[in-house]
């Protein structure tokens, strides 16, 4: 671990306010600061900050329980700063962040000393962020709270100068005693870069009362820590809800009027702002990453499609405001709603919060679809990558095992390292153990907050997995030692439900193979098959990892009785249960999920069960009609049935079929949108990490590339011919090195940088 520490500064936090909800802070240091000199911050939950007037950078970095990564920015000497520091201590359970003490710890160095520095001596003065309200709904069941603000004064100002803000009182300040350990950020600032918005259409709307406001389970749940709906000092989906948009000709944005605007993909970051109130106004911003509209002529945005509520809120003073959201969100589409009175929009934009290293990474190619599938993939995963490999960047933002496996594989391609996804796995290999859950067992993901005691089993198993294959990528032995108490845990845990013959059966919490009839009660009981052969595959990888052989044969043995005993001659079972005499029986439960995790996992052996393997290449997959085709075996889903599918294609040799896939259940959503899909509908997230793992296999389809091992410094192509076509890769490494691939009719070059070799593995 790359260890920071502070010289003098001390975690402080407004006095008496560190265990509410939603608290918004200012922390101002105003004076001259010497050349070369070093801000050097944390905190929690979430700062910002601002350097004159600037965004300088947004953080921390998220890591495990009493663990805080320090952000380092330089700041421009030899003159005077004032730098405020704007910080939400959410104090709230979610997927997002910990629910632990909020504070801020920053110290401005130079030459070594110590120039300013939180403390009870003063040099960072605190103050309440009354504009923005406290009492309001959570933004979904996974993240925190919402936004909703009240100005009478342009906040800008109080970043620039604070001279109009003079009637604000600073708040008592404490110290507080934490028991906290200091590492270094490891990833790469986003450089905050800003889009313009198009304005695509005008209107007015009016309130239908016959409408219900939107209702969903985080408004209710107090087990999240919430306030009480009676308690709300706003409720803008009351309104939004009952409204109806009629698209026409206006002159002013005032009364009942409304402005739609677009971005030319769904991308994730900061909606910013310069406008005039003329009039004291009520002004809602309204935005997703999708127009729903089917027959209706105007744009139709629903704030709740994604069960989040996508609405932030202003109520404006006559004035001149700049602004910009404090959360980042993700948006394509964003409607400004004047409830009442009058405004003139100065500027609109949209800063961007995304992983700043996809820049090394240049694709062209002569197939459009491809070329436009892996501009969204590379897409999708700038916007999961920030800090730590999260599912997606709207409705959650939270680092889920399973996903990590996918987009590591994805970071390993389009940056060349993995060091979003060695944040990810140091933060769990950090992890304590939770009191909710049993011996052994981590969370379903972290960093994060599940009080109800939920996590998901087999879905640890995932991890094994992924440290093995981290490992081979990066050969970080650190990582490796850190997480192995982790790996022989869940072992451990998992002995505990092991039957008579090593198989896991009954496992207990939520059993989750896939968002489809894999993932119904009456597949996942028992011993459930998907879950076992996993589980084969995790002790092996750790049998490899420990060079255990112990291990290696129970991989062996496991595989065995699962072919053994879930296979019926045709396909694997989903499930096997108890008889009447305590047998284990095979059910009927057909999913050809199941039979992708067989293949997947090495369990089903592709030349002694030929006929299922050309059964699956041939007539299954997104295409199938199932009311045809075998109607008997339950349909996949993309994740991670469908994705299995992909690999399993791919490192059969079947590159022609993995490639025509890929065009025909991608391209689509990466039009739409300029991002991967969750799922191949539209009522979930549009934008998940995972799926940006399609790069990794479109450049082995089409160059060969598998990976660099920067440690022996060698390109790892593959033995198996290049597809024909014309198409181009530059990756630029960390070192400033280039390699560059060019694909030629099939007949692939390599530049290889000095000091590099190319290897050939299958």
């Amino acid at each position: 671990m790359q260890n920071r520490t502070f010289l003098k500064a001390k975690p402080i936090y407004a006095k008496g306010l560190k265990e509410q909800m939603n608290v918004s802070l200012f922390f101002v240091y105003e004076g001259f600061i010497k050349d070369d000199s070093l801000l050097k911050i944390t905190g929690n939950s979430v700062y910002r900050i601002y350097d004159n007037g600037v965004l300088l950078g947004y953080g921390p970095a998220r890591c495990a329980h009493d663990y805080f990564r320090i952000d380092e920015f330089n700041l421009t000497g030899g003159k005077l700063h004032r730098l405020v520091i704007e910080l939400s201590g959410y104090c709230c359970n979610s997927y997002y962040f910990l629910n632990t003490t909020p504070f801020l710890q920053a110290e401005i160095v130079a030459d070594n000393q110590v120039f300013a520095y939180t403390s009870l001596a003063g040099d960072f003065v605190c103050y309440q962020n009354i504009t923005r309200f406290q009492k309001v709904v959570r933004y979904s069941f996974q993240r925190t709270f919402s936004e909703s603000y009240y100005f009478e004064k342009n906040l800008c100002d109080f970043f620039i100068s604070g001279e109009k803000f003079s009637d604000w009182k600073s708040l008592e300040i404490e110290e507080l005693k934490l028991n906290i350990s200091y590492l270094s950020r490891n990833v790469h600032q986003p450089k905050y870069e800003a889009l313009e918005f198009q304005k695509t259409e005008t209107g007015v709307f009016q309130l239908d009362n016959s409408k219900k406001s939107y209702d969903d389970r985080y408004m209710h749940l107090d087990f999240l820590k919430i306030f009480d709906m009676a308690d709300w000092e706003v409720d803008p989906n009351a309104f939004i809800s009952k409204l109806s948009y009629q698209k026409q000709e206006i002159d002013n944005l005032e009364t009942n009027c409304f402005e739609t605007y677009e971005l030319p993909v769904s991308k994730t970051g900061f909606v910013k702002f310069s406008l005039e109130a003329l009039e004291d106004s009520e002004v809602y911003f309204v935005f997703d990453e999708i127009d729903c509209k089917e027959e209706k002529e105007v744009i139709d945005l629903r704030f709740y499609r994604n069960t989040t509520h996508n609405i932030v809120s202003y109520t404006l003073k006559k004035g001149v405001y700049e602004h910009m959201f404090f959360e980042p969100y993700t948006v394509k589409y964003l409607r400004v709603i004047v409830k009442k009175g009058k405004i003139a929009f100065k500027s609109l934009s949209f800063v961007l919060y995304e992983n700043p290293d996809t820049e090394r990474f240049t694709f062209t190619c002569a197939d459009e679809k491809i070329e436009r599938i892996v501009k969204a993939g590379v897409s999708t995963f700038a916007q999961n990558a920030v800090d730590i490999l999260t599912d997606c960047p709207s409705r959650e933002r939270a680092g889920w095992l399973y996903d990590a496996l996918f987009t590591g594989m994805a970071e390993a391609s389009i940056t060349g390292e993995n060091l979003v996804e060695r944040n990810f796995l140091e933060n769990y290999a950090l992890s304590k153990q939770f009191e909710n859950l049993p011996d052994g067992m981590i969370p379903m993901c972290y960093p994060s907050e599940a009080p109800d005691g939920v996590f998901i089993p087999n879905w640890s198993l995932f991890y094994i997995i992924e440290i093995y294959q981290y490992f081979l990528r990066t050969r970080d032995d650190e990582i490796l030692k850190l997480s192995t108490p982790k790996i022989l845990g869940i072992l451990n845990y998992f002995q505990n439900f092991e039957n008579e013959y090593e198989l896991l059966e009954d496992l207990e919490s939520w059993i989750m193979v896939e968002w489809s009839k894999a993932n119904d009660a009456d597949h996942v009981c028992g011993v459930n098959i998907p879950t076992n052969m996993l589980y084969a595959s995790a002790i092996k990888a750790a049998g490899i990892l420990f060079d255990d052989p112990e291990l290696l044969e129970k991989y062996e043995r496991l595989k065995e009785k699962i072919n053994q005993l879930a296979y019926n001659g045709t396909f694997y079972v989903d499930n096997l249960i108890r008889d009447e005499f305590s047998q284990l029986i095979q059910t009927d439960n057909l999913t050809e999920t199941c039979q992708y995790y067989a293949f997947y996992f090495d369990i089903a052996d592709r030349e002694d069960k030929r006929e299922l393997f050309d059964m699956l290449v041939e007539q299954f997959g997104p295409e199938r009609d199932k009311k045809s085709v075998y109607p008997n075996v339950e349909r996949s889903n993309v994740i991670p049935g469908y994705f299995m599918r992909l690999f399993i294609l791919l490192e059969s040799g079947l590159q022609a079929q993995c490639y025509k896939e890929i065009q025909s259940y991608f391209y689509e959503m990466s039009s739409i949108t300029g991002t991967l899909w969750e799922h191949n509908s539209s009522f979930a997230s549009l934008n998940h990490g995972l799926c940006s793992s399609v790069v990794t296999l479109i450049l082995r389809l089409l160059f060969g590339f598998i990976g660099v091992d920067l440690n022996k410094k060698q390109i790892i192509i593959s033995k198996n011919n290049a597809l024909k076509t014309e198409a181009k890769l530059v990756l630029k490494l960390n070192d400033n090195q280039v390699i560059s691939f060019k694909n030629n009719a099939g007949k692939v070059k390599i530049d290889v940088p000095k000091g590099y070799l190319v290897k050939s593995k299958k």
